[in-house]
């Protein structure tokens, strides 16, 4: 039976952390694991996920407040085998969600399955649309499984010939990845090599799967809430802005920020 992990990095967030894992606990599947990676958290997320009665959470912590990227470095290499995910403190799973990714990987024997993710956004969202959830937020009304070349949607996206971000590609951030497609990317024990985690492994992926599979179904929720570092970026708030300050990793010098995606 294939082993499915989904690690959640948080920092701050038990007000969504919350209904996050209550996404997770609701799966099924037998051999699944929640790994919740606290970023010296004060707001009670120790004491709320120690209060779970629920073997399938595992809870570990940093030692020192960490940038993003090394919090997910951290949290990832804490991660098992088999089929790991990553999703923040306010995002989520579909019901049936690791069911449903183990019948693809049954299916089309593929080692990264990503999907057309729903979006939540949450009611202190600075949106018109906070407290609703978009199934199809690309617009693609569809529910089959695609077998996707990853050279073809590399070009795609780096063309800027897909809807939206690098959503089309498999990565670990709302995608499953086996841990063998995982360790071909670490090199001298790093893996994230970004100052944005989730487009890093959309690439770092792709460039070690020549195929992979792509649910036009969701089973992953991105939720968009006040603390969002996505949305942060885009109004220019205090949490974009402490996201570059605390970056440790190295820039290139010509590299310009702006409020493009």
């Amino acid at each position: 039976m294939e082993k499915y992990a989904v690690v959640i990095p948080t920092r701050n967030s038990l007000d969504t952390l919350k209904y996050t894992l209550q996404t997770c606990l609701t799966q099924t599947y037998p051999n699944f694991e929640i790994l919740v990676s606290d970023n010296c958290s004060n707001d009670g997320s120790f004491e709320y996920i120690n209060s779970i009665d629920d073997n399938r959470i595992r809870y570990i912590k940093t030692e020192k407040s960490l940038s993003m990227t090394q919090h997910f470095e951290f949290a990832l290499s804490h991660a098992g085998d088999g089929y790991i995910m990553c999703i923040g403190a306010d995002d989520g799973l579909m019901p049936g969600a690791i069911n449903y990714v183990n019948e693809i990987v049954s299916k089309y024997k593929v080692l990264a399955v990503g999907c057309q993710y729903a979006h939540y956004f949450w009611p202190n969202a600075p949106v018109p649309q906070h407290g609703r959830l978009v199934l199809n937020a690309l617009n693609e009304h569809a529910s089959h499984v695609e077998i996707r070349t990853s050279s073809e949607w590399i070009k795609k996206t780096i063309s800027f010939q897909t809807a939206l971000y690098v959503c089309d590609l498999p990565g670990l951030y709302y995608g499953f990845v086996h841990r063998t497609i995982i360790d071909k990317a670490v090199k001298d024990g790093i893996y994230f090599r970004s100052i944005t985690p989730d487009a890093y492994s959309a690439f770092a992926t792709s460039v070690n799967v020549e195929t992979y599979a792509y649910s036009l179904r969701p089973f992953s929720i991105a939720g968009i809430s006040g603390r969002s570092n996505g949305l942060s970026q885009t109004i220019g708030s205090d949490i974009s802005k402490e996201f570059v300050t605390e970056n440790a990793h190295p820039i290139h010098k010509d590299f310009a920020f702006c409020s493009a995606m």
